[in-house]
């Protein structure tokens, strides 16, 4: 089963389309999702042939688990 990525709003991110929605993801994008995906330890998060919304969410998603992530475990 393929993962559903949802749009997670981040303060300060703008996904911007460049040529249109249903255009592909550009090569900014793509290095950067490559980037969080082996981050986060999702490879699956990355696929090729994403468009540009696609590719903005997973970012989205992505950075979001990062900081997470990253933030101390809450205690008791």
């Amino acid at each position: 089963m393929e993962p559903r990525w949802g749009f997670v709003a981040c303060p300060g991110m703008t996904a911007t389309l460049s040529t249109g929605a249903g255009a592909p993801m550009t090569a900014a994008q793509e290095a950067e999702l490559k980037q969080l995906a082996g981050d986060a330890l999702e490879p699956d998060a990355f696929g090729p042939h994403l468009t540009q919304e696609e590719a903005a969410r997973r970012i989205a998603t992505l950075r979001a688990k990062l900081k997470l992530q990253s933030e101390p475990p809450h205690t008791q």
